[in-house]
């Protein structure tokens, strides 16, 4: 499967702030706390407005044969339906 590209700030600002409150913990240790605090205390609103979006349910597309799933563009995943076992009935 092909590796996605880096698109918008969900995919790169959460391992910018990380990077950016361990370097500044490495260099001012006796903030160390409030730095990470700093850090966290950015991310979590972006959190809860990223994860407040509409999943893409667009990318499924569901036939008789089975569905397709597209991940990222240019890549599609087909899954096709089993036929299921004769199942017996107790009784």
């Amino acid at each position: 499967m092909a590796r996605p590209k880096l698109k918008d700030t969900s995919d790169w600002l959460p391992w910018a702030v990380s990077a950016v409150c361990l370097v500044a913990s490495l260099a001012a240790p006796k903030y160390l706390g409030a730095i990470w605090t700093a850090g966290v205390g950015v991310l979590l609103p972006f959190l809860f407005f990223d994860l407040r979006k509409p999943v893409n349910y667009e990318s499924l597309s569901f036939d008789t044969v089975g569905f397709r799933y597209s991940a990222y563009k240019g890549s599609v995943e087909e899954v096709r339906w089993q036929e299921s076992p004769t199942s017996s009935t107790a009784g």
